[in-house]
């Protein structure tokens, strides 16, 4: 066998180390928090708050919340475990968004649909952007708009699953783990200026019960001037793939 010692560049390899997620989140201004500690203060297995990657921005218990949030463990996967028609959800002040943005959440459903996943409201008005799974499906949709997009979900059970999602000015698109988007044109003005982020729930106040599922949520993040599916986002999208498989390396 003919040995080279030779420093071979990242891209030559077979399996090139899944990209660092804080470095990402910092580069592209993505707002993400994870279920992994220490970015999840836990006490006695509830969830008290989470700290964004590399930010400082937390999300904290929205109105109801009184660490209703369980924090558990499958596969070496941290999530927050979710209760069906109670408060566990978070809020954070996210700033403001462009006019194109973007979510996601990693999650899985072994039991009942986990209904809301996460969600973005708009400053000063009812309307919100919101990330649902229910009937087997993964839906995106605005409060005060006609449009919906779908995407079927893989089957409930224990795997991680990835929704992708974006808003701007056309409307609406979803996928589901790295798959093609799925877009809702949709003719209300796009969702922009400051919002807040909702991690779990759609709004600050208690209430909404049927909105509430038992999803066991691993991962969400913002992406408030960033197109999720363009080119500047692919590593981006790697490393959330790299999530769900269970393969990266950077301990978040």
């Amino acid at each position: 066998m003919l040995e080279l010692d030779l420093d071979l560049p990242t891209g030559a390899l077979l399996d090139p180390p899944a990209p660092d997620a804080v470095q990402l989140a910092a580069r592209h201004g993505v707002i993400w928090f994870t279920a992994a500690q220490p970015h999840c203060v836990v006490d006695g297995g509830r969830v008290v708050e989470m700290t964004a990657l590399g930010a400082d921005i937390t999300a904290r218990p929205v109105d109801g919340n009184a660490l209703n949030c369980r924090h558990a463990t499958t596969d070496n996967f941290p999530f927050l475990a979710m209760t069906a028609r109670t408060a566990c959800g978070f809020s954070a002040d996210l700033g403001a968004v462009g006019p194109c943005w973007g979510l996601f959440a990693i999650f899985s459903a072994p039991d009942v649909p986990a209904r809301t996943l996460v969600a973005a409201a708009a400053a000063g008005s009812r309307d919100y952007l919101y990330l649902s799974h229910d009937e087997g499906t993964l839906w995106l949709g605005r409060r005060n708009g006609d449009a919906v997009a779908s995407v079927p979900a893989p089957a409930a059970g224990q795997r991680p699953i990835l929704a992708l999602a974006r808003s701007d000015s056309a409307g609406l698109a979803l996928s589901v783990d790295g798959g093609t988007p799925v877009r809702a044109p949709d003719a209300a003005a796009a969702l922009e200026g400051d919002v807040t982020g909702f991690i779990g729930c759609r709004r600050q106040r208690e209430g909404l019960y049927k909105t509430l599922g038992a999803g066991h949520i691993y991962d969400v993040g913002f992406l408030p001037r960033l197109d999720p599916f363009s080119d500047d986002s692919a590593q981006l999208r790697q490393a959330l793939l790299a999530r769900i498989k269970g393969l990266s390396a950077n301990g978040v």
